[in-house]
Formats: C-alpha cells, structure tokens, sequence
C-alpha cells in the first residue's frame, strides 16, 4: 500500500535529550542547554515543560525569549521552501539533557507561535517525557 502524500507541510516541534541520542529525521536541532536548568530547582525537578511553572522558568530567561524570537521568522521564511522542494514533514528538534524542562517549554512554544502560520500543520512531540 502507498502512502498519500500530505497536501500541507507537517511541521513537527520536538523535544528531545541528549542523553537519549539526537532524534532521527530532525531537519534542524537546537542545542538549549545554555539556558538555566529548572532540574536545579526542587519545587521544579519533578514537574516537566508542561506545567506553567517551568514554562514561567524558562521563558523568564531574556535567552529563550531572544533564541525564539530569532528562529521563528527563519523558519517562517524557509518553510515554503522546504514544501517547494517536496518536502512533507520538516522536524525542528529542541533539544536539553533529560528532554524534559527547558526543550519541552521551547519546542510547545515554537509549535504554538507557527501554528498562526497558513497552509501548514503543526504537531508538537516531546520524544523524553514518560507517563
């Protein structure tokens, strides 16, 4: 049985660690591990980048807000030309140590902000968060 082919460019927002490998298929990865780390934190540690604690955290940080703020036109520019070359799906994959906090917070966010862009599908996936 064939595939059919997708009428609109998947655009998938990953959150990955790097402790688990980069994940195959990622067209681009962004390397966070720069911005503090809400593991550090205990009121935090156990929460992931769902819980609006840590989205507070992390999107506090002058670094993370300047990291999206920067990609997202880029991307914005560059998905039109991916579907022109024929492609499907594009996987943008953020990526932290455990793949839990800061990548999960980012990669939501992203998916979020292109969700307002026409003609595609946005699809967010945190690949690291068990349970």
């Amino acid at each position: 049985m064939r595939l059919r082919e997708r009428e609109r460019l998947l655009v998938r927002c990953m959150a990955f660690g790097f402790k688990d490998g980069i994940p195959d298929g990622a067209a681009w990865v962004i390397d966070v591990r720069f911005l503090d780390n809400p593991y550090w934190d205990p009121e935090l540690r156990p929460l992931n980048g769902l819980a609006a604690k840590v989205r507070a955290h992390v999107l506090g940080q002058q670094a993370a807000r300047e990291l999206l703020d920067g990609i997202e036109p880029v991307l914005r520019a560059l998905i039109p030309k991916y579907r022109e070359q024929g492609r499907n799906e594009l996987t943008v994959a953020f990526g932290c140590t455990g793949g839990r906090h800061r990548s999960v917070v980012l990669a939501k966010e992203m998916s979020r902000r292109l969700g307002a862009v026409d003609g595609i599908d946005v699809e967010f996936t945190a690949r690291d968060l068990h349970g």
